[in-house]
């Protein structure tokens, strides 16, 4: 029954293994066509901003294991009054340094991808949105 079991998960795995190769093999060959240039360009544009949207996450979200992990010990530290309002602090102030750090980041991918990336840029810096200052003068 037990070597049943291994045959069986042995050979899902190769078959999902067989089945991403393929996968990447096409999606690779596609993005070399013509007919693959936005392919190529979504590629692109995810594989530079997804590093910094997971940058945010671990340092922003409340349900990221390293945010918990702060909380819990900031809250060894501080009562709960103070510690709510310690916690907004070092979340803006957190917020504040990975707009610095990410700011060049989104523009030199905007500047890289050109057309719609560019614009979408000069549109936000000039609107009333509340846009970030460091990804405004940047």
């Amino acid at each position: 029954m037990l070597s049943a079991t291994r045959t069986i998960v042995r050979r899902g795995a190769l078959g999902l293994a067989g089945t991403a190769a393929a996968g990447t093999t096409v999606a690779a060959v596609y993005a070399g066509t013509d007919q693959g240039a936005g392919f190529r360009r979504e590629v692109q544009f995810w594989s530079k901003i997804f590093p910094v949207v997971a940058d945010y996450y671990v340092h922003t979200a409340r349900s990221s294991p390293y945010v918990k992990l702060q909380g819990y010990l900031a809250s060894d530290e501080h009562d709960d009054e103070d510690g709510e309002e310690a916690r907004k602090r070092r979340k803006r102030a957190k917020l504040e340094e990975l707009h610095e750090k990410h700011a060049p980041d989104i523009l030199q991918v905007m500047l890289d991808l050109k057309g719609l990336y560019i614009k979408l840029g000069q549109v936000l810096s000039v609107t009333a949105l509340p846009i970030p200052e460091p990804y405004r003068v940047k």
